[in-house]
């Protein structure tokens, strides 16, 4: 969450007395400072919370960060293009709130009249008008003007703006910020079977298997050698095996299988092993042509 929230991400290493990692601390990345070194690119990390400030070395800490063209020390956020459109979602959602709030009471409405009120009468006019129409109990009541007094519309209605379309871009603008297709955000008009396993396997392969060799690369950099380990012979790697999304389906597996024995790569008894099958007199030689 904070890797996509805020571009970067913190573990804090701790040790026991005898110098092994005992736990991993996660750190709020509003919270953390790093400190610039001239010669070992970063000097450490200062953690501040509640008054309190905690220094990290460079090998006590495990850094996730996201690319950022801006600034080295700090990563980009997926958030940061989309920012404007979450502020945009964000407006109309207040803005439509306290519409309703308003009891569907314009807040451009304007009221003219052909004489200039005095600031008393102005100020009364608009403690009649919150006692009579504020809140949603009010809605629907009649409006009564004073003579040479009129109504006018300033602004534009919810249909002018397209307020429905707004959100939806906002969300599909938001969806393509993070990668995620918006069939997964409970968009389900246009989704079959077919195109949302398509979506999912674009979902897996295209966003959350980068992140997660991001991760890969982070925890094999840092908390490797912390744990006095050698990163030659030890990698962090995380098992996809069971993702269904990442699998080749059935049928596919088969052509392929097929296609190998066919042209001699494996022999029959090779395919039959990957599939828990034990070995036949047949399948020793491989097929030719």
């Amino acid at each position: 969450s904070n890797l996509l929230l805020w571009g970067s991400a913190f573990l804090g290493i701790e040790k026991d007395d005898s110098g092994a990692v005992s736990e991993l601390w996660p750190l709020r990345p509003d919270r953390m400072r790093v400190i610039p070194d001239a010669r070992k690119y970063v000097q450490g990390f200062v953690y501040e919370h509640a008054g309190e400030r905690v220094a990290y070395l460079p090998e006590e800490m495990v850094w996730f960060k996201q690319f950022n063209p801006l600034e080295e020390f700090a990563g980009l956020s997926a958030v940061a293009p989309a920012r404007l459109s979450v502020d945009m979602g964000f407006e109309a959602q207040r803005f439509n709130r306290n519409f309703f709030a308003n009891s569907a009471t314009p807040s451009d409405l304007a009221i003219t009249s052909d004489e200039t009120p005095t600031d008393e009468e102005v100020s009364e006019f608009y403690s009649r008008w919150d006692s009579r129409f504020k809140g949603s109990s009010r809605s629907h009541r009649p409006i009564l003007l004073g003579r040479g007094m009129d109504a006018k519309r300033l602004g534009l209605t919810q249909r002018d703006m397209e307020f429905s379309k707004a959100l939806e871009w906002s969300v599909e603008e938001v969806s393509r910020a993070f990668g995620v297709p918006t069939v997964f955000l409970g968009e389900l008009e246009n989704a079959t079977l077919s195109n949302v396993s398509t979506f999912e396997r674009f979902l897996w392969r295209n966003t959350i298997v980068p992140e997660l060799k991001l991760i890969e690369d982070c925890l094999n950099r840092s908390l490797i050698t912390a744990f006095g380990l050698s990163p030659e012979t030890h990698r962090f790697k995380f098992d996809l095996s069971s993702v269904e999304a990442l699998q080749d389906s059935e049928d596919s597996q088969v052509a392929r299988e097929v296609s190998l024995v066919n042209a001699g790569v494996m022999t029959p008894n090779e395919v039959r092993a990957r599939h828990g099958l034990g070995a036949e007199a047949w399948g020793e030689a491989a097929q030719s042509g």
